[in-house]
């Protein structure tokens, strides 16, 4: 994640979203509002989205458990002067608000929605991509090459065209296995050149997190409801099984705010009532006791951006990942103050400063910005927001596809995932990557409009 001279390199496990949904299946639910820079990209094609869509996206369900924990909360951030706001979708991201997700029914949506039950799609489990089949003296694509379970090699043919939506590490990966992408890698690993494409795997933006635990008193955290055995915890398990009601029917992320913390500094603070494994890789999760996660993460990271290569020729090893965070110091400091102000937040602020016990697993140091800025660069990590890898632009020297969501200089094939995204949006990127798949169904679509109305 951090590619610095005086850190040891310690390879962590990145999340790719390898399963029938993609990460759909996996995420964190949240539907984020988009910046007022952003609706002129991407707009319309976010208002196609929405309740009565496969995907519904409502209002976070607020669970009578965290009720103190959202009112203590609440109060600190009245008190220190911030606006809270339940129209943070109107382009100002500004404030204290409820999340929007995509729970429906205490249940996960994923995109698997689009494709159940439906007669024309045939869907292969446990297969993996070995190469795109591209002729080199043409450059077209006419198929893909697959392995199966058994270890065999699969050969599918295209009548029309080839479409492959791998995410931001597997459809770089992918490209370069078939000979697209970068001289010196390819030659690397010995395989053929059939496009010299510098720009695949490169730009790969994420935003940096750096997130922290504050031990609570009881009553304002989850843990003993949610993580070890209890009698509470076998009641909620219970409702969950019996009617879907209860804690385990929610994402627990009922609570995001976006602090203007200068004019130039935007932040995304979430606010998990429980300890968070996912975001704590870093510390063991405590035994006893209640405690609330915070996660910082900067929205606008400086775009120097990192990048995916191979590791091998074979398809079946994982690629490299370099996230490249803080390569600018200017990240490192506006995650600082990031970090400074919501401790201040909820160490200072009115009403929650009367829960909180003690930090865990040590206290942050705040009053000094060396050592603050080694904190930020110890504890941070992925927001799990990727995109990039093959990004949209206008013609092959400036990046991989184009609008057409083509990729540059080869016939046929098109990409259609987070990796083609080419600036960050602001927090989640969910409903980006949806949008992507709608623009590209009504692109094929509108190509190939004898097929679309042959369906």
């Amino acid at each position: 994640m951090i590619k610095r001279d005086d850190y040891k390199r310690i390879k962590k496990s990145n999340t790719r979203g390898k399963i029938l949904g993609g990460s759909s299946s996996l995420n964190y639910f949240i539907w984020s509002a988009i910046h007022h820079d952003y609706p002129n990209l991407y707009d319309p094609k976010f208002k196609k989205l929405g309740t009565s869509r496969p995907i519904p996206i409502s209002r976070a369900k607020l669970i009578s458990e965290m009720q103190p924990f959202r009112d203590a909360l609440t109060m600190a951030w009245i008190s220190r002067g911030v606006p809270t706001s339940e129209n943070v979708y109107n382009g100002e991201m500004i404030g204290l608000t409820h999340c929007l997700d995509t729970i429906h029914n205490s249940q996960r949506p994923g995109s698997f929605l689009f494709v159940e039950n439906n007669p024309n799609i045939t869907i292969l489990s446990s297969v993996h991509s070995r190469r795109l089949i591209i002729d080199k003296a043409t450059r077209a694509c006419t198929g893909v090459t697959m392995i199966a379970p058994t270890g065999a090699e699969l050969n599918f043919y295209a009548i029309r065209e080839v479409i492959f939506s791998q995410g931001v590490f597997e459809t770089p990966k992918l490209l370069m296995l078939s000979g697209v992408g970068s001289a010196a890698e390819l030659v690397k690993h010995s395989l053929d050149v059939v496009l010299v494409s510098r720009h695949v795997g490169q730009h790969l933006l994420e935003h940096p997190a750096v997130p922290f635990v504050l031990r609570v008193k009881d009553n304002f955290g989850m843990d003993d409801v949610l993580l070890r055995p209890s009698p509470r915890h076998d009641a909620v398990i219970s409702a969950y099984r019996s009617n879907k009601e209860g804690p385990m029917g929610s994402g627990l992320l009922e609570m995001v705010g976006f602090p203007r913390i200068d004019e130039n500094l935007n932040q995304d603070l979430d606010f998990v009532c429980m300890f968070g494994s996912a975001f704590q890789w870093h510390f063991p999760t405590p035994k006893n006791g209640s405690y609330t996660s915070v996660v910082v993460d900067l929205v606008r990271p400086v775009p120097k951006g990192g990048e995916v290569t191979l590791n091998s020729a074979d398809p079946l090893v994982q690629p490299n990942i370099n996230l490249n965070f803080f390569a600018d110091d200017l990240d490192t400091i506006a995650m600082r103050e990031g970090v400074r102000w919501a401790y201040n937040l909820l160490l200072n602020g009115k009403g929650f400063k009367d829960i909180v016990i003690d930090q865990y697993p040590w206290n942050m140091p705040l009053d000094s910005d060396e050592a603050m800025k080694r904190a930020v660069l110890d504890r941070s990590q992925a927001a799990f927001h990727p995109c990039g890898t093959a990004r949209l632009c206008k013609n092959i020297d400036q990046g991989v596809v184009d609008p057409q969501l083509r990729v540059h200089s080869i016939k046929n094939l098109r990409a259609i995932d987070a990796s083609i995204i080419p600036l960050i949006p602001d927090c989640r990127i969910q409903n980006s990557v949806y949008m992507i798949g709608e623009e590209g169904a009504d692109i094929i679509k509108a190509q190939h409009s004898d097929l679309h109305k042959a369906l």
